[in-house]
């Protein structure tokens, strides 16, 4: 090994220090400082080659001529025979002071590094597919279960709607047949009229005047009075949300409970002139009657509703609505 580079290794080590160098290899100082010094005249062959794979294994550096030195050095000051053929029988250990043997140690530990990192890459990659399938999997179960609650919803409104209609027609058959009862009425008036002529031509027109007045009042009332009936009979209200609302819907005149559920889309009912009593998770959303707005404060708290044909809605307190909805059946 050339002097100049065997030097330019001991130079490094001589900058770490011999403490520091004794501190991190466990050899002790007056050791390191022979080795530094290439002094061995206390140093067996066998110690300095253990002492040179450390250093080389810490520091990587080529140390072979360290070695090489000591034979030198022994070859030199020895007048027996038999320990310069132990020095050759030794010279074998320098082939383990090689750097090519720690480099290879360094290589399969970074192969195994690198094989580390893949599994854990692998074992990562893994475990977030399996997250986004669970994912996928709750969200396609909530999706469903909010369609299935907005169709049963539908079928609620449907049916609201065809109970409504068959009222209306079971109301709407006696008011016929009191229309049609006043006919009679004024049939039984005109043959109470006198049977002489100056008195039949006298009161002839006064007693048609007289049926056709009340037929004609009747008449003009029923019509009068049809718009406003049917305006406040059709009356419909809408609940307008696009988050998921509770919200409890129940008639006062019938004590019966309409809807009680969860929806994030629009339900409307008709009042059917009737009292209702409201109840809502909470306050984001819109409240119409025949597409007037009904404004209200916004909170985060359940709020109650009394709806009343002839004064709208109106805000009450949880205890107003407990009593009012214990009546339910």
């Amino acid at each position: 090994m050339d002097k100049a580079l065997l030097e330019e290794s001991l130079q490094k080590l001589r900058q770490i220090g011999v403490k520091e160098i004794a501190k991190q290899t466990k050899i002790s100082t007056s050791r390191l400082q022979d080795i530094l010094d290439l002094q061995f005249e206390h140093t067996q062959r066998v110690h300095l080659v253990g002492f040179v794979q450390i250093l080389e294994r810490e520091y990587k550096l080529d140390l072979s001529g360290v070695l090489k030195a000591y034979d030198d050095y022994h070859n030199n000051h020895s007048a027996q025979p038999e320990q310069v053929e132990k020095s050759v029988q030794v010279q074998d250990l320098s082939l383990d002071t090689q750097k090519q043997r720690y480099d290879a140690i360094d290589e399969r530990k970074k192969q195994a590094n690198s094989k580390q990192k893949f599994y854990i890459t692998l074992v990562s990659v893994v475990i977030v597919i399996l997250l986004y399938l669970v994912y996928q999997n709750v969200a396609s179960k909530y999706a469903s279960n909010a369609k299935d609650s907005t169709q049963d919803s539908a079928t609620e409104i449907q049916a609201g709607e065809e109970s409504i209609q068959a009222e209306n027609m079971a109301q709407g058959a006696p008011q016929d047949s009191s229309a049609e009862s006043s006919t009679p009425e004024s049939i039984s008036v005109d043959s109470g009229i006198d049977s002489t002529p100056d008195a039949q031509s006298q009161k002839i027109p006064d007693t048609k005047d007289s049926a056709a007045s009340p037929a004609q009042s009747s008449t003009l009332e029923s019509t009068s009075a049809s718009p406003d009936t049917e305006s406040r009979a059709d009356n419909t209200m809408a609940i307008t949300t696009d988050i998921m609302l509770w919200f409890d819907i129940i008639d006062l005149d019938t004590n019966r409970r309409k809807y009680q559920g969860v929806t994030s889309d629009t339900y409307s009912i008709k009042t059917d002139n009737h009292r209702w009593l409201l109840a809502f998770g909470h306050s984001n959303f819109s409240l119409t009657m025949n597409g007037s707005p009904f404004t209200f404060p916004k909170s985060n708290y359940p709020l109650y509703f009394i709806y009343e044909p002839d004064n709208g809605f109106k805000k009450i307190d949880p205890q107003t609505y407990k009593r009012l909805a214990e009546q339910v059946r």
